[in-house]
């Protein structure tokens, strides 16, 4: 089994996975337009957490960034109870916990990943931005501020999109 087999298969077996597929990230695949939805601030995080604009840098960072690894996987993972802000928040720790076991599983089997997630980070609840960071390793920039639109990508990979999932991607290089 090659190492990006091995990935998947790992992505895969995480607790808490619904869906997982392999996924060649492009340059085509960055739009500066998702910067719009985030200056909109519909998720209220735009200038106020280390995940999210203008903390993250560009788009185009971004778009040199991941497509300098060799390969990726999109994953999702399902939660109940989203109807509301606390579900939601609630939802979005559960899936920090997912994101965590992507990582785990990529940085056993791999040379080099970077885990993207869903929306901004939510691990200590208020964020110290512009402070340092207090959990920098726990910190997961989201898809839509890398500059990805999930849902083209959920379609290329032929994941089905539900609006009870959130998803993220990893990316990485095999080992030597």
């Amino acid at each position: 089994m090659s190492a990006a087999d091995a990935v998947i298969q790992a992505v895969r077996a995480a607790p808490g996975i619904f869906q997982a597929a392999a996924l060649k990230i492009t340059p085509d695949d960055f739009h500066e337009e998702t910067r719009e939805w985030c200056l909109r601030n519909i998720c209220g995080c735009y200038g106020r957490c280390w995940s999210c604009p203008p903390a993250v840098g560009s788009v185009e960072q971004w778009r040199q960034k991941c497509i300098s690894y060799e390969h990726a996987a999109l994953f999702s993972a399902r939660f109940t109870g989203m109807y509301d802000e606390a579900g939601a928040a609630e939802a979005r720790r559960g899936f920090l916990k997912v994101c965590r076991a992507v990582r785990t599983a990529a940085a056993a089997l791999t040379s080099r990943s970077l885990v993207l997630s869903a929306g901004g980070c939510v691990r200590c609840g208020k964020c110290a931005y512009p402070q340092p960071c207090r959990f920098p390793g726990d910190l997961f920039v989201s898809l839509e501020a890398a500059g990805l639109v999930v849902g083209s990508l959920a379609a290329r990979a032929g994941m089905s999109r539900t609006s009870d999932a959130f998803y993220g991607a990893v990316l990485y290089d095999s080992k030597p």
